[in-house]
């Protein structure tokens, strides 16, 4: 049955599709992994040294760096790009969704479980802000190269078959486009207006 069903999702139409599920699925398996990690945590001395450490990062008034901004963008959305272009796709590409959801979640349930309620604005100006363009893009990135990589796996089982609808077309290029843009306008913001925000909740925070 397991067979049959990866057979289906290898030289299905809906590839897309069955990449945004899958992804889905496991960022929200790696995010539960990651929170239950973080408050399960029996060290507690060491988990407040973390979140320590992280406000110190962000306590100083930050300097305006934008590719620095660029870089911790993008870095997820370009990974699954690159997978994108790679056999190994359909497999990588599913585990760096779970591997994004669990970092994720791991820093926002450890930083509120040693801050409880005054974290909440450091939380929310750090990852709820970016969150809202960067996990959407990421998502829609994700499938896209899902289902690309998939074309090339399909490519090689079929030995180069011309019958198989490659998945580079106008509504692809588009949708990467439309991701890469809102992300350099996301990093222009975390450069010059989050991080200000971020920096100004965390000089307010005290342990």
């Amino acid at each position: 049955m397991k067979k049959r069903f990866v057979v289906m999702a290898l030289d299905g139409t809906q590839s897309d599709f069955f990449g945004l599920i899958l992804c889905g699925v496991l960022f929200i398996g790696g995010s539960i992994v990651g929170s239950v990690t973080a408050g399960l945590l029996q060290d507690g001395d060491m988990l407040q040294r973390y979140v320590a450490a992280f406000l110190d990062t962000y306590k100083n008034a930050p300097q305006v760096n934008f590719f620095a901004a660029l870089f911790s963008t993008v870095k997820y959305h370009l990974a699954a790009v690159f997978l994108g272009l790679s056999i190994l796709g359909p497999l990588l590409i599913p585990v760096l969704s779970a591997v994004r959801g669990f970092f994720l979640s791991f820093s926002v349930t450890a930083v509120m479980r040693c801050l409880g309620v005054k974290g909440i604005g450091f939380t929310l100006s750090l990852f709820g802000i970016p969150a809202i363009v960067s996990i959407p893009c990421f998502f829609i990135l994700s499938a896209l190269a899902f289902s690309s990589s998939l074309y090339l796996l399909r490519m090689i089982r079929a030995q180069g078959a011309r019958s198989l609808t490659p998945p580079f077309c106008g509504r692809l290029f588009v949708s990467c486009g439309a991701c890469f843009i809102l992300l350099v306008a996301l990093a222009v913001a975390d450069a010059y207006l989050i991080s200000r925000l971020v920096s100004h909740t965390a000089s307010h925070i005290t342990f």
